[in-house]
């Protein structure tokens, strides 16, 4: 990925946005973001037969993240199909920046050095990604 001559470059910015949630049973749920956007705090755990609430500390793993942490879960911005079948909860959720999540794709995530993710640039708040939805 080629970054913005405006945005400087830190170690750690070809990296993947992965995020780590545990349950209280100490299960680890490993997600990435390939859409910019908001992710939730917590979710069910990834756990196949656990019904517990998992939780993330709110930070992206710090990078280098071990090279055996592999996402099975990404957050992902709807196409306009999936957006039109979502309860209207999902889709305010949506309108307001955020990510559904779903299992791994073969997408590509979201760096950390992703220009689109400078604090100048509030995506959800210019509302232009809504205009997919229309």
């Amino acid at each position: 990925m080629k970054l913005n001559d405006q945005f400087t470059s830190r170690p750690g910015d070809d990296l993947p946005r992965i995020m780590m949630y545990v349950c209280p049973k100490k299960h680890v749920t490993v997600s990435v973001d390939v859409d910019v956007g908001i992710t939730l705090k917590n979710i069910a755990c990834g756990k196949k037969l656990c019904n517990l609430q998992a939780s993330s500390s709110g930070e992206y793993y710090p990078t280098p993240y071990p090279e055996d942490t592999k996402p099975e879960w990404e957050w992902y911005r709807p196409n306009k199909r999936e957006y039109m079948s979502l309860s209207e909860t999902y889709r305010d959720w949506v309108n307001s920046g955020g990510l559904l999540i779903r299992w791994r794709t073969k997408a590509e995530p979201i760096l950390h050095g992703d220009p689109r993710l400078n604090e100048d640039h509030v995506f959800w708040k210019d509302r232009t990604f809504l205009e997919q939805y229309q």
